[in-house]
């Protein structure tokens, strides 16, 4: 689904007494962010929390030799 048909159907699922434009836009990027990471999950584009754990601790030991 593209992004503007995920507008129309968010708009559209909206009651009458809507949010605020502000709070459109929010609402909108999330569930973009949220269909995204689906579909990265179901392409195979994930990594295991191992993985990324590992890097985290390697990133953060370096910013913290640095600061030292």
């Amino acid at each position: 689904m593209t992004l503007k048909e995920r507008a129309h159907q968010l708009i559209d699922a909206m009651p009458d007494d809507s949010p605020s434009l502000h709070e459109i836009c929010e609402n909108l990027a999330l569930r973009n962010a949220i269909q995204e990471g689906l579909d990265d999950v179901a392409a195979g584009r994930v990594y295991p929390a191992e993985q990324v754990l590992a890097e985290l601790k390697q990133r953060w030991a370096k910013r913290r030799s640095k600061s030292s």
